[in-house]
């Protein structure tokens, strides 16, 4: 095993040990390369400092996993209404009446 390759297993030792326990088996598998899904948990329930409501309630569309979250809630219903939908909901709305004065 090289320097390099010893130093990443210290860090991600490291790294693990930093997390709740409850955390550490998906993470151990998302380590793996074997689970994307167990990735995105893992990702996810770290960038929410391992608190679950907060996964469910992120509202950063910008992140890659954004759309792969665990949990969905109202910010995911907001990532998903497309272009094509915003229209849709706009033309289906009736036109603002003439006023009097024009």
């Amino acid at each position: 095993m090289s320097d390099k390759d010893t130093l990443a297993l210290a860090r991600i030792a490291k790294h693990r040990k930093q997390m709740p326990r409850q955390y550490r088996a998906v993470y151990d598998v998302a380590m793996t390369g074997l689970s994307i899904r167990s990735a995105v948990n893992s990702q996810c329930a770290e960038c929410m400092a391992y608190v679950m409501s907060e996964v469910r309630l992120c509202v950063s569309p910008q992140c890659p996993l954004f759309p792969y979250r665990p949990v969905h809630g109202v910010a995911h219903n907001l990532h998903y209404a497309s272009q094509a939908e915003r229209q849709s909901t706009n033309a289906s709305l009736p036109a603002p009446e003439p006023s009097e004065g024009h």
